[in-house]
């Protein structure tokens, strides 16, 4: 079963017109119909959306698994909002190289401090070198 007879069967099953469902998702009616008929997919945001409103698994919806075997589970739901919301108290790399200035730390301004001076160090001992080849 493709997406478009799954967004069909799922819409009829939950007593929704085209337009009902357009209007309820935000889209035209024309849309549905084209992904019905399976001329292309929605956005992402969409999709998700779908698959909300039904109660089904994305990969239900994008006929990659079957119905049975396509539980919505609500702590698999919180589970991945807690992955993606998880920021990193500090960044792995010693000398930030995100940019991030709010989340540079004293032992990461102390790396870039030492970083410069050993450059600085390194240019001064090649500049002295050069001058002395002469």
């Amino acid at each position: 079963m493709s997406f478009a007879d799954r967004l069909q069967a799922e819409r009829r099953k939950n007593g929704l017109t085209q337009e009902g469902l357009a209007e309820a998702m935000g889209v035209s009616r024309q849309a549905v119909s084209k992904w019905e008929q399976g001329e292309g997919y929605p956005e992402v945001e969409k999709l998700l959306a779908f698959a909300d409103k039904f109660g089904v698994s994305l990969d239900y919806l994008m006929d990659r698994m079957p119905l049975e075997k396509a539980p919505v589970d609500a702590s698999a739901d919180a589970a991945a909002a807690d992955i993606v919301s998880y920021v990193p108290e500090q960044s792995s790399d010693p000398l930030n190289f995100d940019g991030d200035p709010e989340r540079e730390t004293a032992e990461t301004k102390r790396n870039r401090l030492l970083l410069a001076i050993a450059l600085v160090c390194v240019a001064a001992i090649v500049i002295l070198f050069l001058s002395g080849l002469n």
